[in-house]
Order: C-alpha cells, then structure tokens, then sequence
C-alpha cells in the first residue's frame, strides 16, 4: 500500500553506506548497483498508485498522493529516470575515505563516469545535454579514519570528562547542528533542477566545517597530552 511504500522510499533515502577505506571505489559501487534495484521498484510502484488515482478520480488531482507526484516530477528536471536515481544515491547514501588522495580522486571520477553513461549526448542543447556533476567532495573525500572521534558519544564523552566552564559541549553541539542542517540544503539543492550550487556556498561550508574540525582536534589532542 502507499503507506508502506512511503515509509520504504523515505528510508532508503536516509540509509548511509560508508566504506572507511574506500580505495577507488569497488564496495560503493556494489552498493550503488544494490540500490538502484530498490529506488527503480519504488518509483515503479509510485507511478502505478498515481495512475490507478487519476483513473478513479477521471483526471488528475495534484493533492492526492502529491508526495508521490513531487517525486516523480523531480525526475523530469533530470535528464532521465535512470541518471536521477543514480545521482539520488551518490548525493544522499555513499560515503568514503581514504588516506590516499589519488585514490579518492578515481572514486569520484568513477562515480562521475557512471552518471555521464546514463546520458545520450545531444548537440542541440549546452553542454550536450548533460547538466552540470553533483559536487561529492563531502561525500569521497580524503582522511586517515584511525586518527579522530568517531561517534557523537565519543566528543561527548572526552569534551564532559573535565570540568566545563565554558559549555564546550553546548557550544560544539549547536555548531554540529547548525553544520548539519546546512549539508542538507546544500545536498537538497544538487537533487533539485540543475543540481548547480554557488561555489561560495561550498567554500562557506568547507570553512566552518574546519572550524569545528579543528576544535575537536584540540580536544582530542588534549585527551592524548599532544
């Protein structure tokens, strides 16, 4: 029913994969193949409980089932079905690192490749039809994940652990937040139309995430006497 099928969609679309030593990609794009599979039969069955709608209803009426419609419409701004769903899960459920920074560089080339095969170059329109690549810098990006803290009950835990004059805790918990809610809106406005984010954005992003970077560091620094 629509219902379950709700729930599913809205699941898979949060569902994260990260593979901590991503190389040049090989587990990500096993789960990118895995996925397809999953968003493919949901935008299926969307379409067929809008259609089954319409056809009880003897026309279209956008307020019913309207989740499913601004699903569906989304995919029309988008060069086709196929390039929709792989840019869906790029952007929202793939995540890497690596220590080796070429090696993260073949990730996102590869990623790349994939999304410009879904599409027939056309030399009638702008750069031939294909828009511009999502930005995955902060998806596949390079990193050692042995040095660092790797949940949120970990800074917790280290920050508390002395005495807290300042509400550290408070203030790197609004900052995360805050961080949070921006990736959002920058990952949100990639799926969207175009996929074309200003580049000041992504430079405002960059730098508050070494912000808060950086103060984490410190206190894990000072958690080993560093």
């Amino acid at each position: 029913g629509p219902e379950l099928l709700r729930a599913f969609w809205h699941a898979i679309e949060k569902i994260t994969i990260l593979d901590p030593t991503c190389g040049s990609g090989a587990f990500l794009f096993a789960a990118l193949n895995i996925l397809e599979t999953l968003y493919e039969a949901c935008l299926d069955r969307m379409e067929a409980f809008v259609e089954d709608q319409d056809r009880l209803d003897g026309k279209p009426r956008p307020e019913k089932l309207s989740d499913f419609r601004k699903v569906l419409e989304r995919i029309v701004t988008h060069p086709n079905r196929r390039y929709f769903i792989f840019k869906g899960i790029i952007i929202n459920n793939l995540f890497g690192v690596d220590i080796m920074e070429e090696a993260v560089e073949i990730c996102k080339l590869r990623l790349f490749l994939k999304l410009a095969a879904q599409v027939e170059p056309d030399m009638a329109f702008p750069n031939l039809g294909i828009e511009p690549l999502p930005d995955i810098d902060f998806n596949i990006c390079a990193g050692n994940t042995l040095v660092g803290y790797a949940t949120y009950e970990e800074v917790k835990k280290a920050v508390t652990s002395g005495l807290e004059f300042d509400n550290a805790m408070g203030k790197i918990e609004a900052k995360a937040t805050d961080l949070q809610k921006a990736f959002d809106s920058f990952r949100l406005r990639q799926i969207q139309g175009d996929g074309s984010v200003p580049t000041e954005d992504k430079f405002e992003l960059r730098k508050r995430l070494k912000s808060l970077d950086d103060e984490l560091n410190c206190h894990l620094a000072g958690e080993y006497s560093v």
